[in-house]
C-alpha cells in the first residue's frame, strides 16, 4: 500500500461527504482516495456495497464528460476566431474530424497494394 494512505481505510459515515468529494474530483476514485487518506479499493468496495452508488458515480462522470466537451467546444470556437492561421486551421481540422461526420466529412483513406490481386474495399458510413 502506498504511503499516501492510512492503514485504517475508513470513509466518512455520511455517503454525501463521499459523493461531494467524488464530484469535486470529477469521479476520479484514486484522487478521492488520496483526499480521504484511504486505499482506492476502499472507495471501490464502498461504491459496490449499496445499490445506486455506482450509478451515481456514472452520473458524476457523465456530467464531467459533458462539461469537458463544452469547454473543448468553446476553446475550439475561440481558436477558430483567433486570427492565427496555424491555430485556427488546427481548430478547423478538429471540428471536421470529430464533428463534421454528420455532414459527410471523413478523413481520406488510402490503400496501397504491391501485388496484382484484386482488393475489395467497403466504405461504411455511420448513421445518425
Amino acid at each position: 500500500m502506498s504511503s499516501n494512505y492510512h492503514a485504517n481505510n475508513k470513509l466518512p459515515e455520511d455517503p454525501e461527504r463521499v459523493f461531494d468529494v467524488l464530484q469535486a474530483v470529477s469521479g476520479n476514485v484514486a484522487e478521492a482516495a488520496r483526499r480521504f487518506s484511504v486505499d482506492p479499493h476502499t472507495i471501490r468496495n464502498w461504491l459496490n456495497a449499496a445499490d445506486g452508488r455506482q450509478e451515481r458515480l456514472t452520473e458524476i462522470r457523465k456530467a464531467f464528460d459533458n462539461d469537458l466537451l463544452d469547454q473543448a467546444t468553446s476553446t475550439t470556437m475561440r481558436n477558430l476566431q483567433s486570427g492565427d492561421g496555424r491555430i485556427s486551421n488546427r481548430a478547423a481540422q478538429i471540428v471536421y474530424q470529430y464533428m463534421g461526420k454528420r455532414r459527410g466529412y471523413v478523413p481520406a483513406s488510402y490503400v496501397e497494394q504491391d501485388n496484382n490481386q484484386d482488393v475489395t474495399i467497403t466504405v461504411v458510413r455511420e448513421e445518425e
